[in-house]
């Protein structure tokens, strides 16, 4: 069942924390989730529980949780799996809400570890207590200077939330979003989600002001209707990204055994993600720019996109990955061409892309950018190769200059100011500039990063429009975005996914607006056999089950006899399979109980022998074991 919204508020706001299982070895989790926890900031009481230390990290420490000095609203509990049920148990009779359960050896191993977890949520529902996990990494809540991680990441605050199915790519989404600049708010490894699923954070993270962005790490999605609903009511006002995992069958394999995810479709968990208005990233990397783009900039009111390149090539490569992408880069009119002839010069490209042909008058680039975004054809500009590194320029002038001078070939020295008579030679520097249309030194400030963002800055916010840039020094981009808080990229390829994202989300705006979401109610449920759900099913019965959905199933008949079995197959004809049929056994395959592409009575023969010598109870007819034919 669904959790309200607000019972999450504890989860993410506690009062107190205790720590159950915290431990002075270092190394340990017990040592450092504490550790983290303490050194985090939390404004509010922390309590060690270790029954066999008097004192933990410098700190009292408490044998039980029932000694406890205070209330608590979430127990972290860093012990192993088997102890995990008593301590909920100890929980419940203390009224403490929330539990962090950090343990593995749950579902995610098997059988045995997925009955543990079935009464691990049995108790925790008995005695009212929430579980995040098992096998999760933890949680943050930077609002509450609440950090509960292996290792600490101190966070910066932020407009995302994160929820993630996997710890160490949720840490990792945080700690690449921290070197762009881009905090957050909250974070939380869902782990195993025994109890709290993906759309019980979504529902919590998409109804309060702490966050702008939302994004989804996700191996499986396990209530699909209640996912789809919840995010379809948060898209309309908060954006939500997503990175899909286990699309192969060797990521769904590695999904099971990480957290006992099981996976779906690709095409329907796209489907589902565009009905939602979820805008999916295809890697990690894709996932970390629509991230800070969505954190740092507004979505565009329509397709149209407009691409402004330095140099030549930068806005061919450009043309091709916005083509692929499906983003429309329209012609631009005589009137708009007309605007553009004042700043540039008589061989620019007069097409979008725009090519500036190495115009080295940075007003012009400014005025350009200014132009674009103003006009009704254009909705979205990504500029490239304008941001020069100009701290590298001013080095490698000073390399010239010391050159030229040591050679003494002062007259090569294109800046002739520099040795005829300095500023007060400008003004006929400034006609030489106008005649060769060389570099202006009045736009010195404006060839600095800094000076030609912070115009940038003013012309997004003076038209509501969306401006990537990419630099040619791809490895300045994290330190640019995080300094200017601007998407800046590397290449063109990401900044045009990035794009993208912004302009499909803005789509999805535009479609729905005006339209309140509506769900088609779901059909009655179609009777059911009548059967024994006090036990697992078996293979006969669960077929019922899906037969009485209209979903198609293989004919078969159960058999009790060698004569049943023949008879049986005279129905259905050869080929076919002979199975062992038991409630008890649900993993036939790894037990020899399947026998497959019998064609014909002689291998059926021999396949109802293998079968009874492997389960004689077969022959014997004592127990509820049957043939499947």
């Amino acid at each position: 069942m669904l959790n309200p919204p607000e019972d999450l508020h504890t989860l993410f706001f506690p009062r107190a924390v205790a720590v159950i299982g915290a431990s002075n070895v270092f190394g340990k989790w017990g040592f450092n989730l504490a550790a983290t926890l303490l050194t985090s900031g939390f404004s509010g009481p922390v309590y060690l529980v270790n029954p066999r230390e008097k004192y933990v990290l410098g700190r009292k420490a408490y044998p039980d949780p029932a000694s406890l000095p205070a209330p608590v609203d979430l127990a972290v509990l860093a012990v192993p799996a088997v102890q995990t049920i008593p301590l909920i148990e100890a929980l419940g009779r203390l009224g403490i809400p929330n539990a962090l359960v950090i343990a593995s050896n749950f579902k995610e191993v098997g059988e045995a570890g997925a009955r543990l977890e079935q009464r691990l949520v049995q108790t925790a529902r008995a005695c009212g207590v929430r579980i995040v996990g098992p096998n999760t990494m933890g949680l943050v809540s930077t609002p509450a200077r609440l950090e509960i991680l292996f290792m600490p990441l101190r966070t910066p605050p932020g407009p995302v939330d994160i929820i993630s199915q996997s710890g160490n790519i949720g840490t990792q989404i945080m700690e690449l979003g921290q070197k762009e600049g881009v905090g957050v708010a909250r974070f939380v490894g869902s782990g195993n989600e025994a109890m709290l699923g993906v759309e019980d954070y979504l529902n919590y993270f998409g109804r309060d002001d702490h966050s702008k962005v939302i994004v989804l790490y996700l191996e499986s999605i396990r209530n699909g209707e209640a996912f789809f609903r919840i995010a379809r009511e948060i898209t309309p006002h908060k954006p939500v990204l997503a990175l899909k995992a286990g699309k192969t069958r060797a990521g769904a394999s590695a999904a099971r055994s990480h957290s006992g995810a099981v996976s779906q479709s690709p095409k329907m968990v796209s489907d589902l993600f565009r009905q939602a208005g979820i805008i999916e990233a295809q890697s990690t990397e894709e996932l970390i720019d629509l991230l800070k783009t969505f954190s740092l900039l507004a979505p565009p009111r329509g397709d149209n996109l407009g691409v402004v390149s330095l140099g030549g090539g930068w806005g061919v490569a450009t043309a091709d990955a916005a083509a692929l992408k499906g983003l429309p880069l329209p012609p631009l009119s005589q009137a708009l061409i007309d605007r553009l002839d004042r700043f540039l010069p008589p061989f620019w490209s007069r097409q979008n892309p725009l090519d500036l042909v190495g115009t080295p008058n940075r007003r012009a680039h400014i005025e350009v950018l200014r132009t674009l975004t103003a006009s009704e054809e254009i909705d979205a500009v990504i500029a490239l190769g304008m941001l020069a590194g100009f701290s590298k320029f001013i080095k490698q002038f000073g390399r010239w200059s010391r050159l030229i001078l040591k050679q003494k070939v002062l007259s090569l020295l294109t800046l002739s100011f520099l040795r005829q008579g300095g500023p007060s030679s400008l003004p006929a520097e400034k006609k030489r500039e106008e005649k060769n249309k060389g570099l202006r030194l009045q736009e010195i400030r404006l060839w600095t990063d800094g000076g030609f963002v912070r115009e940038v800055r003013k012309i997004v916010s003076a038209h509501h429009k969306p401006i990537l840039l990419v630099t040619f020094l791809p490895g300045m981009a994290v330190r640019m975005t995080r300094r200017f808080q601007l998407p800046v990229f590397g290449n063109p390829e990401r900044a045009v996914g990035a794009m993208g994202g912004l302009i499909e989300y803005a789509r999805f705006l535009r479609r729905i607006s005006g339209a309140k979401p509506s769900f088609p109610a779901a059909p009655p449920a179609p009777p059911l056999p009548t059967l024994d759900l006090d036990r697992d099913l078996n293979e006969w019965e669960g077929k019922r089950i899906l037969e009485a959905y209209s979903i198609p199933v293989t004919r078969e008949r159960i058999a009790a006899t060698r004569q049943e079995v023949f008879q049986a197959a005279e129905e259905i004809g050869y080929p076919l399979a002979l199975k062992i049929l038991s409630s008890k056994i649900t993993h036939k395959t790894e037990r020899g109980g399947v026998m497959l592409h019998l064609k014909d009575p002689g291998e059926l023969e021999k396949a109802v022998y293998i079968l009874e010598e492997r389960f004689p109870a077969l022959k014997e007819g004592t127990g509820e074991e049957r043939f499947l034919v």
